[in-house]
């Protein structure tokens, strides 16, 4: 990738890497901006394709609390893409910290304005959790992970029949059912993450089966009960 690289980005840090994909800090030597370049290296067929539409459906969305992508290719067999760096915290790194509420629920208005945009391109979401949630210096919103979204019209998805996709404690019932997702999935996985925005624990709690089955059959605590000291409003 070396030589991929040299000829635009200049890398400007060590690359962080996993099983399957290699992600390199650089500067774009056109524009001088600082861009993440993700390399896909696995050598399972499924998530290289997971990887490949990502960057497909990324290029597709136009907004900006979005995660922008710059570019993207294959290079001696290997898929990549670039995108805008964002290096400051994700909406993980909040849950159950004290973050002033306003910020809170302004950073979730802006999810739901990105959510929303995806949705009338048709794409689900199909993973929407708080680590999908990029947050830069600004507080500015960059909705990221759309790994496993899909349109709604699409045929072919990369999941391993019977196998659940996502992040157990956002997952709606349908979701963990059938895997027969919607848009209304990814309304469902938005208020499971305010949820734990907002009341500093997730919806349902325990083992994957215990949380399986709350979101399947149980009510969650009210956030009031919670926090008694946020406002009413809010808290609903």
């Amino acid at each position: 990738m070396a030589k991929l690289f040299a000829s635009k980005y200049e890398i400007i840090d060590q690359p962080k890497s996993t099983t399957d994909v290699e992600v390199f800090t650089a500067r774009d030597g056109d524009s001088e901006d600082i861009v993440t370049i993700t390399v896909f290296r696995g050598g399972d067929e499924e998530k290289r394709g997971a990887f490949i539409q990502e960057a497909q459906l990324l290029q597709s969305l136009d907004h900006p609390n979005i995660l922008t992508l710059r570019h993207r290719g294959i290079y001696e067999g290997k898929p990549y893409f670039v995108t805008d760096a964002v290096h400051f915290a994700t909406l993980a790194d909040w849950c159950g910290e004290k973050i002033d509420d306003k910020k809170q629920l302004e950073v979730l208005a802006d999810v739901a304005q990105a959510l929303d945009y995806a949705h009338e391109k048709d794409i689900i979401h199909r993973n929407l959790n708080p680590r999908a949630v990029l947050i830069d210096r600004d507080n500015k919103v960059h909705l990221a992970g759309w790994g496993r979204s899909r349109s709604q019209k699409a045929s072919k998805e990369y999941t391993k029949t019977g196998l659940i996709v996502g992040t157990p404690e956002y997952l709606a019932p349908e979701h963990i059912k059938d895997d027969q997702t919607s848009k209304a999935s990814d309304i469902y996985s938005f208020g499971a993450m305010a949820y734990h925005i907002l009341a500093g624990q997730p919806p349902f709690q325990g083992k994957l089966n215990e949380i399986l089955k709350g979101h399947l059959f149980q009510e969650p605590r009210p956030i009031h009960e919670i926090r008694p000291e946020l406002d009413e409003r809010t808290s609903q």
